[in-house]
């Protein structure tokens, strides 16, 4: 035993004057406080900025939209708008151009709706739904006047009232659809897949942060036993003694990453994460560790091994760190994740 602990402490001060170790602890420093100051945008946040240029438009319009489960913000002008958008007081805008009236008598409502958004766009798209619909139904009214004379028989008087409204009617109303809720799990604990709260998000992501940090300082440091002086270390060595030894410096490479992480993380999140956070730490390394013996195992060539880590990398990102709720909408996507060892940190 005390032969493996001078072997640890050997590991621990080889592992301690590499500059790698010092730039992954830095780039996860940064990475984690980078995080700690961003604020995931989510459907309630959004603030949609509108311009009509036919202000009686606007007013059915903006009643149609009251009902959204977005914030709309009414601007004088295109300018006032864009400059809104630029300092971040609205993430999107729509400008309505001209006579609307005028445009559905004379059918020319295409591309009479300019919208504006960021290259940070991400509910671009839905929001242009929810205002198409509100804009049909704003207009709605106009249309049936314009078309009834052409489209019903007007013999037995003017159609236009009785369709204004029954149109009215089913807009607010039901009438057409027959709605059936299908309830999900959202009040599940893992609330970075869950998506409850801007801070819950954060958190998950810097604790992916520093998981994937520790993870790669394993699987770095074991990519050394394939050249120079730890391969011949372990050459040396019998092959239980060998495979300890291996762990051990390991072990000894992930430490002072996990160390920091820690300590960056219960600054970042508050000390009462710290033991929940100490366990899942024990258990990813111990997790890491097995993983990349496996992969050790199977790549016995140190250029596939080299080869392998970007791509083991890139694959636990991508499914550790979305944070939909992934286990109600693709349920095996919420297994896959602990095919990986950041998985276990969340």
């Amino acid at each position: 035993m005390e032969q493996k602990m001078t072997g640890f402490l050997l590991y621990l001060k080889s592992i301690a004057v590499s500059r790698t170790l010092y730039v992954t602890l830095v780039s996860m420093i940064l990475a984690c406080v980078l995080i700690s100051y961003i604020k995931p945008s989510t459907r309630d946040d959004i603030t949609a900025g509108l311009v009509c240029e036919d202000d009686g438009f606007c007013d059915n319009l903006m009643e149609e939209l009251s009902d959204a489960a977005y914030t709309w913000m009414i601007y004088d002008d295109e300018e006032a708008l864009t400059d809104a958008i630029l300092k971040g007081d609205a993430d999107y805008g729509f400008r309505v151009r001209g006579d609307v009236e005028e445009a559905v008598r004379n059918d020319e409502t295409d591309r009479s709706v300019i919208f504006y958004n960021t290259p940070f766009d991400v509910y671009g798209e839905v929001l242009k739904e929810n205002f198409a619909e509100s804009y049909i139904s704003a207009i709605s009214r106009y249309i049936i006047e314009e078309e009834a004379d052409r489209v019903f028989d007007t013999e037995g008087g003017d159609p236009t009232d009785a369709l204004l409204a029954k149109n009215a009617e089913y807009l607010d109303s039901e009438l057409l659809f027959d709605v059936n809720i299908i309830e999900t799990d959202t009040d599940s604990r893992d609330a970075i897949y869950t998506g409850a709260g801007a801070e819950s998000v954060r958190f998950g992501y810097i604790k992916i942060v520093i998981a994937t940090a520790v993870f790669i300082s394993i699987m770095s440091v074991y990519g050394r036993t394939y050249r120079g002086d730890m391969k011949a270390v372990l050459n040396c060595m019998a092959g239980r003694e060998r495979l300890i030894h291996g762990i051990l410096y390991m072990t000894a490479g992930a430490l002072p990453v996990a160390v920091t992480g820690l300590i960056t993380g219960g600054v970042l999140m508050g000390p009462d994460k710290i033991l929940k956070m100490i366990i899942s730490m024990i258990l990813l390394m111990i997790y890491g560790i097995l993983w990349t013996l496996l992969c050790g195992r199977i790549l016995r060539k140190g250029d596939a091994y080299a080869a392998v880590i970007p791509v083991a990398v890139g694959l636990q990102l991508i499914f550790c760190l979305a944070y939909i709720n992934m286990k109600d909408y693709v349920p095996v996507l919420s297994v896959v994740r602990f095919l990986f060892p950041a998985g276990l940190m969340l």
